[in-house]
């Protein structure tokens, strides 16, 4: 996938190809054992979480909690759900993933339970103190360690259940550490098993889990297999019902200075060094990511009117746009419907009474539900461009490299993304 050429001695140059429509087949890389959600049957009763409180914004903890979940099936670990976070100052909010992702779906392929289900089994184990191992960098402060009780697991918004959760237990902390700058392979799980760990629960660092490389294919796989909760489905089946196919979806980066100073003075001056070889990001590439970068009104245009060339139809395609809520479309709007008169641009708009209902299903110790909508329109916003005939995304996203991963399991095209940069070369 990745091109690899030498331009001297010791000098390589690395160029990031798009794909074309693909198909992947099951392997061995889910839990062969796995026998449904909350079940742990024929599961490993040896388990793993991640750590995702300082992973930046939701798509870079879901690229964390997708290269964890396939870990877990490499070192052969139960995965226990991990909350999804948003910071607020110095407030950190938690967020059952479950009302987000749908976790049955996911037990049906990987060994999975919930935080409730594992403090339970804890005690049925007769356990009120269990042995962890910490997984992190070695720059994490030393002697700091918030994992000594269960709260790290424990959400801020969840689904109502009845009964509460009486559950506690502590936790007995070990600390692994891993040099920062070492760069290792997930392929086999086998930076974690050059000695054998014995702790019950294995507590993997954001930042780890996002270092820990998997190939394209194994995290295609893991990608197919993350589907929207009930909720956000319904959502998502509104919104491309009202939109009808075929369509177009664009994700619209947000912070684009932040995307032209990386691309501009950081990408160009970007060197790998492995081995004493250099590899080099091309021109073409970086010029790529800078063009991604400008998202002006006139650059979405061209994107779309290549949308319409592909397709070879007469009828217009809609145009889904998803933009973080950071960008107004009001100027692309004007422009294509000047240039194609009966272009209509969606963008999603919650159905305040369905949301409202959902609301009344989410027990929460944090005041109001702002966070919580913004949280339900950004995954319904990321299944819809999953679901688009043509996407275009950007190098530079995690959001657009989540909707990629997840259109390559299901075998669909993805233009404007280079496959394989944010997890080789930004790494």
């Amino acid at each position: 996938m990745v091109r690899l050429s030498k331009t001297g001695e010791s000098n390589y140059k690395l160029e990031f190809p798009r794909f074309d429509r693909v198909s992947i087949e099951k392997t061995d890389v889910v839990h062969s054992s796995a026998s449904g959600y909350n079940n742990l049957t024929n599961c490993p009763k040896l388990f793993i979480t991640a750590h995702l409180d300082s992973s930046g914004r939701t798509h870079n903890q879901l690229q964390d909690f997708a290269s964890i979940l396939l870990l877990s099936a490499k070192v052969k670990r139960t995965f226990v759900l991990s909350p999804l976070y948003v910071r607020r100052g110095s407030r950190h909010l938690k967020f059952d993933t479950s009302l987000f992702l749908d976790v049955e779906e996911l037990g049906k392929e990987f060994c999975v339970v919930s935080h409730d289900y594992f403090l339970k089994y804890l005690e049925e184990q007769g356990k009120t103190s269990t042995d962890l191992v910490f997984y992190s960098f070695d720059d994490w402060p030393s002697g700091f360690s918030p994992f000594n009780s269960q709260s790290f697991l424990e959400s801020d918004f969840h689904k109502k259940s009845p009964g509460n959760n009486t559950v506690r237990t502590t936790f007995s902390v070990k600390h692994e550490t891993i040099p920062r700058g070492v760069h290792f392979s997930c392929t086999s799980g086998y930076h974690f098993a050059e000695k054998p760990l014995f702790e019950t629960l294995m507590l993997v660092h954001c930042d780890v889990a996002f270092r820990c490389r998997h190939s394209m294919e194994d995290l295609a796989r893991v990608y197919r297999v993350i589907k929207p909760s009930s909720y956000v489905g319904e959502e998502v089946k509104r919104q491309t019902t009202t939109m009808g196919q075929p369509f177009v979806a664009m994700h619209i980066r947000h912070r684009e200075n932040t995307c032209n100073k990386e691309a501009r003075r950081f990408l160009a001056e970007t060197v790998i060094n492995r081995s004493n070889a250099q590899f080099h990001l091309s021109g073409a590439t970086i010029q790529e990511i800078v063009n991604d970068c400008i998202n002006d009104a006139s650059f979405l245009l061209r994107r779309y009117q290549s949308s319409v060339a592909m397709l070879s139809s007469e009828k217009l395609m809609p145009l889904f746009i998803a933009t973080d809520n950071q960008k107004s479309l009001s100027t692309f709007r004007s422009l294509l419907t000047r240039n194609y008169a009966s272009a209509v641009i969606y963008s999603y708009k919650a159905n305040e009474t369905r949301r409202a209902e959902e609301r009344r299903t989410v027990e929460t110790s944090s005041n109001g539900y702002g966070d919580l909508d913004n949280l339900y329109d950004l995954f319904v916003d990321y299944f819809v461009l999953t679901e688009a005939t043509f996407f275009w995304g950007n190098t530079l996203s995690s959001f657009s490299n989540n909707a990629l991963f997840k259109r390559l399991g299901d075998g669909k095209e993805s233009n404007g993304v280079l496959l394989g940069y944010m997890r080789y070369a930004f790494q």
